[in-house]
């Protein structure tokens, strides 16, 4: 049972790597300088509270395996993407904005993009399917 979570992720990640081109993903969107920043700003914290979300309906939930499950699984996914996605941040922002001023080509590939929507999405999921069990 424990193996369909993070089963799950990869077939959300192979699902969205699909859907992508094979060019780098540039963060910057529109060339507007910094808007990276602000998107990371607002999906890290709406992840935070989806992963307290979690972890109180765990709690709640606790007498239910599954619900415990599901809430944990959330957890640990918003966590990875808040990890991964400010560390691709801090990668794209050292390679693409360097100190010396030279501005480089972006780094950000279609695979470190695909992983950062497939742990959003799993974040979301998971979160969901919690609710649903620990309500239903």
């Amino acid at each position: 049972m424990n193996w369909i979570f993070p089963a799950t992720i990869a077939v959300l990640w192979i699902a969205v790597r699909i859907t992508l081109p094979n060019l780098p993903v540039d963060l910057d969107f529109d060339a507007n300088h910094g808007t990276f920043f602000v998107l990371l700003n607002q999906y890290v914290g709406m992840t935070k509270c989806m992963v307290a979300l979690d972890l109180v309906l765990a709690w709640y939930g606790r007498q239910n395996p599954m619900a415990d499950h599901c809430c944990l699984a959330g957890a640990i996914a918003g966590i990875l993407f808040c990890v991964w996605t400010t560390a691709a941040y801090e990668r794209y922002l050292h390679a693409r904005y360097p100190r010396n001023g030279s501005m480089s080509t972006c780094n950000y590939t279609p695979s470190k993009y695909a992983t950062t929507l497939a742990l959003g999405a799993g974040t979301l999921m998971f979160t969901i399917m919690g609710i649903v069990v620990v309500l239903g």
